[in-house]
């Protein structure tokens, strides 16, 4: 019987080794799908792990890494794609396997994310002898500039002075921890609702975990937001008032999604099919981002947060039992 099932576990182990192989080899022959692919290779361990034991599915990790630099016949690439999502299928394996509660999930999730960029981010660094961080950073500034011609083009001639371009870029320089959390968290994200939809359908109960309708964030998390907003609007441009940037952009990131968890919440209530809402969704946000050109405050951004904010004040959902504790 034990031999049965050891069989049995590695044919499992094969053939999800493959699916992650076969993911990983088309994000580097498809650029555009890297993204998604390490999205999709992330879930093969995730189920790895959740049917057979961390042991098997660490086997097959490794495996796999060899797999695909086999197939790409690029150590380097091979190494950072295996990095980018070995570290969150494993954890976040690990994790579903012991039914941990949400929370807990999406920081173990998001964490091995960040590990695994900065660990990249550290070996580019080395292999390559240049700053990755100072190349984002112009990268950005370069496309901001193509924007301002573009501007130019459409309004006339709009300029930017150098001290406000130095302002900008300090700025940008100063929320480079915050990107990389907030990045690191959207990919723990996608990666731990990918899971629990596939383990689900496979026949694993994982209902505990919120659907995304009913995401919420404590009283405390907006009351944290509102005080580092208020610190970083009155403080100046100091080390402590970098530190309160990250943490409110990093906030301020996570109510807006919850915002979208409340407005998704009551449309999805109203009946309206899933990819009517979408529709519904892009169209909003394409009309209140045009009205933001003249009216700042309509911006979705801004009213996402707010509506998060009402919603955590007054319960507008009555989920009092989910959300942040949801799942304990």
């Amino acid at each position: 019987m034990n031999n049965r099932l050891n069989t049995k576990s590695m044919l499992e182990a094969a053939y999800l080794s493959a699916m992650t192989v076969f993911f990983a080899v088309v994000g580097f022959y498809l650029p555009a799908f890297m993204a998604f692919a390490i999205f999709l290779s992330t879930v093969p361990l995730v189920i790895l792990v959740v049917r057979t034991n961390e042991k098997i599915a660490l086997l097959a990790a490794f495996i796999s890494y060899f797999l695909i630099i086999m197939f790409t016949g690029e150590i380097i690439v091979a190494t950072t794609t295996w990095m980018s999502f070995s570290f969150s299928g494993l954890a976040l394996g690990y994790g579903m396997k012991r039914r941990w509660n949400f929370q807990k999930l999406l920081i173990t999730s998001s964490g091995a994310y960040l590990f695994s960029l900065l660990l990249i981010i550290v070996l580019i660094n080395h292999l390559a002898g240049v700053n990755q961080i100072d190349i984002l950073v112009n990268e950005y500034l370069s496309t901001m500039d193509r924007s301002m011609e573009q501007m130019n083009n459409v309004m006339g001639n709009v300029q930017i002075p150098s001290d406000k371009l130095a302002v900008i870029k300090d700025t940008v320089t100063y929320l480079v921890p915050g990107f990389l959390i907030i990045s690191s968290a959207v990919f723990g994200f996608i990666s731990l609702f990918l899971s629990k939809m596939v383990v689900c359908r496979i026949g694993y109960d994982y209902k505990y975990l919120p659907a995304f309708s009913e995401l919420k964030v404590s009283r405390v998390t907006t009351g944290v937001f509102t005080i580092s907003f208020l610190l970083f609007m009155f403080s100046d441009q100091t080390i402590f008032s970098a530190a309160i940037a990250n943490i409110a952009l990093i906030l301020s990131v996570i109510l807006m999604v919850c915002g979208i968890s409340v407005m998704d919440y009551f449309v999805k209530k109203a009946g309206i099919p899933g990819i009517v809402r979408v529709i519904i969704y892009i169209i909003g946000f394409s009309i209140t981002t045009v009205l933001a050109l003249i009216i700042p405050v309509l911006h979705p951004f801004y009213i996402l947060i707010v509506l998060t904010l009402v919603d955590s004040a007054l319960d507008l959902r009555k989920l009092s039992h989910k959300g942040e504790n949801h799942g304990q």
